[in-house]
């Protein structure tokens, strides 16, 4: 939450450009802006993504109150700009394309919009925070309705962002499937079961299930965002999944924009289930809800907090408009972090930060409401607790600085490093046998006598680097643009026009079409070298467009169509398998690459006879895999990857009974069939449309008539071998089944 007050002021208005001054938050200083918006003496501006979009004009000496709410998770903000008078507001603005996620810097300079002179300014009332400010103007003289109620739910979100459960762990203690949220101590926790058996962790999670672990004395609490105003029925259930301790007890309230309401409250005995009833004022059945109402479930300790993991199962149906149904255990198990960012959670029904998981005191947040003051500063034990390892911290980095302060007064031995800096450039001398004591006669600088051998001139002082890259991507030398549109060739038909992309030399294959490589060479200079305008020319080509098919005269002509008189039919490579299977199986985790868990240094005792190897596993892109030199990761290593010890101008593509092996029985390839098969099941009612759904994921096409006949005969006769399984699971079971065959097909794996 942002608050600022800002005015242009009338002194020396006469000489004054159109420029404007921005107003930047993110990170400092400059560096990654995640909000932006300026003003000039004209009008008042907010920067959505990359474009600025106008929201008001501005009047000289008038102050106005700006007021921004930024959504870190969604990663937009809405505000308003007011006076007494009028309230302006602008809603869903987008953050900056290049936002790192860190906001630790405000400021206000000169690179506003447009650019040029700015206006004089003044400023006042800069306020940010994690509570929202009470409304400047009143919704009488404003004309706004629901700010003063609104503000009731608003400060209890605020409550819960600053009591989420932000520590995700997957595959809690080596369990595969069974992930969890849960605080810096571990309780209050939710954890689901992603897997089709029951798991002891300790404690029950019986298959695809949620359930909930209490804190010492507080809560493990979920909370349901309402998408729109109506009525609502609620139904649960309640059950202790641990054959020991003493259970707990739960609750069920309802934050309105009117004010906090308690609806139900039960006790469950050990080994025992309860249902959501309510407290018979209450009708759990019909219950009136407005558009961001939250309804919070519960689960708290009862004398004794150890044994109490529970299991919670909740539906929440719409009884009006589109009758819509809200299932927790539907909506969050098939991806609960969803890389990093599952808390708020999404619904299965396009709603972003819909369940809330948090640790809730024992007033269950009845008060938190009454938080009103327009600049209220709530610290919580935990914000204290934060304050106290601040200051301690702050002592240690104290003391630290005076201690290497000291230590660099002191006359110590350097380590030897090898390190690289400026020098005096200077003609090399030859080294006799290659001994560097034994010097030879001098050489003056110059490029290879096979590359050229242009001359560095006498009087040239620098380095000679910039020499070089001007020499690379001179139009007289012909040498670069064609080894790049070489590259791009191999690239778009898997085979380069010369076949060996790093030697041009005289042990290097000639061109197959050498007037068409010296014609793609010219038009990459022709056009700036601009790597789009190539692969636009050549995807819009007759050679990258034609068929696959191959006649029986090219096949007597042609067998290796060397001469491109077909499209080469080539299979993917090793990491776009991977990320092809983790996007039809919907787990593909689009964040940005960071840091490998690797082992502490001090820990390390690697050798010759005992080297590190290790695979670190995750549903990121395959470019974000670790790749060691010594030890080929295991998946790039079966389909042909690269050698990590070599440069690799062309890949060898192997078909070996391995791959097929791998298909029939690793792990990594049987959960994206089973994710795969229960995005066919849970998002399609019908057969048909589920292989229609099936089809398009993974060949790009509708099937025709005799795969439809071929998939419903497999699919009949596996379900009469699961006929002693009945429901969810045996359709997950045959529908994995089937998405085996299809994702290890060769339409799959292969370009036609």
């Amino acid at each position: 939450y942002f608050n600022i007050d800002f005015r242009n002021t009338v002194e020396g208005k006469e000489n004054e450009g159109d420029g404007g001054y921005r107003f930047y938050l993110g990170r400092g200083p400059g560096n990654s802006a995640a909000v932006e918006m300026s003003a000039n003496r004209h009008q008042f501006a907010v920067k959505d993504r990359d474009r600025w979009k106008i929201i008001q004009p501005l009047e000289y000496g008038q102050w106005y109150n700006l007021q921004v709410v930024l959504d870190l998770q969604l990663r937009i903000y809405n505000g308003t700009l007011s006076t007494p008078e009028r309230v302006v507001p602008f809603q869903d603005i987008r953050f900056t394309a290049d936002w790192d996620g860190t906001i630790d810097k405000f400021f206000v300079d000169s690179y506003g919009f447009p650019g040029g002179n700015k206006p004089a300014h003044e400023f006042d009332n800069l306020a940010i925070g994690i509570m929202p400010f009470e409304p400047l103007v009143s919704s009488a003289n404003a004309g706004a309705k629901g700010s003063a109620t609104g503000h009731k739910v608003d400060v209890f979100l605020a409550q819960i962002e600053t009591r989420r459960l932000d520590q995700a762990v997957a595959d809690l203690d080596g369990h595969r499937g069974v992930h969890v949220w849960r605080t810096a101590n571990e309780l209050p926790s939710l954890v689901v079961n992603s897997t089709e058996q029951t798991v002891q962790i300790p404690g029950a999670v019986p298959a695809h299930s949620v359930a909930v672990h209490p804190g010492e004395k507080t809560a493990a609490a979920i909370a349901w965002r309402s998408p729109f105003a109506g009525r609502v029925q609620l139904t649960g259930r309640i059950s202790d999944q641990h054959d020991c301790g003493d259970s707990v007890l739960w609750t069920l309230d309802h934050q309105a924009s009117r004010g906090f309401r308690a609806l139900a409250r039960g006790d469950v005995t050990t080994g025992k289930a309860g249902q959501l009833v309510g407290d018979g004022s209450v009708d759990l059945g019909k219950l009136e809800v407005q558009r961001g109402d939250l309804l919070q479930l519960a689960v708290f300790p009862k004398k004794h907090y150890g044994c109490d993991l529970t299991g919670i199962e909740w539906k929440i149906r719409e009884l009006d408009g589109r009758q819509r149904v809200w299932n927790l255990a539907r909506d969050i198990v098939p991806d609960l972090h969803q890389g990093g960012r599952g808390n708020p959670h999404s619904d299965s029904h396009g709603n972003a930060a819909t369940w809330y998981f948090y640790e809730l005191p024992v007033d269950r947040g009845a008060g938190w409401s009454r938080q009103r003051n327009r600049f209220d500063i709530v610290i919580s034990d935990a914000d204290r607790s934060l304050q106290q390892q601040l200051a301690a911290v702050n002592v240690e980095h104290q003391q630290a600085t005076t201690h290497v302060a000291a230590l660099r007064r002191q006359e110590l031995p350097y380590q030897v490093v090898y390190a690289v800096r400026e020098g005096e450039p200077v003609n090399a001398q030859i080294h006799r046998r290659g001994d560097f004591k034994r010097l030879g006669d001098e050489v003056p600088r110059r490029f290879p006598q096979v590359l050229g051998g242009a001359d560095v001139p006498a009087d040239y002082a620098g380095s000679g680097r910039a020499l070089l890259a001007d020499w690379i991507v001179n139009t007289a030398n012909p040498l670069t643009p064609r080894v790049i549109v070489n590259r791009l060739w191999q690239w778009h038909f898997g085979q380069a026009l010369v076949r060996t992309p790093n030697d041009f030399g005289r042990r290097g294959h000639l061109p197959t079409h050498p007037e068409l490589l010296d014609f793609l060479a010219q038009r990459i200079i022709e056009r700036g070298w601009s790597m789009k305008a190539m692969h636009r020319m050549i995807l819009q080509s007759a050679a990258y467009q034609s068929s696959s098919r191959a006649t029986d005269r090219l096949l007597r002509t042609d067998p290796e169509n060397r001469l491109l008189g077909r499209f080469g039919r080539r299979r993917l490579d090793a990491e776009m398998i991977r990320d092809a299977l983790l996007v039809v199986a919907g787990n593909l985790d689009k964040s940005t690459g960071g840091e490998h868990p690797f082992p502490d240094v001090n820990s390390w005792g690697f050798s010759q006879h005992a080297p590190f190897k290790a695979v670190y596993e995750h549903d990121q892109r395959s470019v974000y895999l670790m790749v060691q030199r010594q030890h080929k990761h295991p998946f790039l290593s079966l389909f042909d990857g690269s050698d990590p010890n070599a440069s690799t101008p062309q890949r060898v593509n192997t078909t070996v009974p391995t791959q097929a092996l791998y298909m029939l029985n690793n792990p990594f390839f049987h959960r994206q069939c089973q994710d795969f098969a229960r995005r066919l099941y849970q998002e399609h009612q019908t057969d048909r449309k589920r292989l229609e759904f099936a089809y398009e994921m993974a060949y790009g096409r509708l099937p025709a008539s005799t795969e439809v006949a071929s998939a419903n005969r497999f699919l009949t006769q596996y379900r009469e071998r699961l006929a002693g399984t009945d429901g969810e699971p045996r359709e997950l079971r045959v529908w994995s089944a089937y998405a085996r065959i299809l994702l290890a097909s060769n339409e799959f794996l292969y370009v036609d």
